[in-house]
């Protein structure tokens, strides 16, 4: 009876796993995931998760990207209205670059 509780409560979870908060999931079998098998994850402040997003994040020194690639990364991206500050760094408001 216990693995049959069991079983429903991971189902009522897989139900739930629709979003970027699925980190809670990662490593079971209802995480949430791109096309690729990449498990989507939640992002720091001002971002969130793209699969299959653009080849190169934009900067606040870099506004126009030239890079093209083989395959699109899945990963934490700025959200509309943001940039990152640099490469690597935090996302701000494009208005906030130096």
């Amino acid at each position: 009876m216990n693995h049959l509780l069991a079983l429903v409560l991971l189902a009522l979870v897989c139900l739930a796993a629709t979003s970027c908060s699925a980190t809670s999931l990662a490593g079971t079998p209802c995480a949430t995931k791109c096309s690729s098998g990449t498990e989507i994850i939640t992002c720091p402040t001002n971002e969130v998760f793209a699969c299959c997003t653009e080849c190169e994040q934009l900067t606040c020194e870099k506004r126009v990207s030239d890079i093209q690639c083989f395959r699109c990364p899945d990963e934490c991206v700025c959200k509309e209205g943001y940039i990152r500050l640099k490469e690597g760094s935090h996302c701000v408001k494009i208005e906030e670059c130096p």
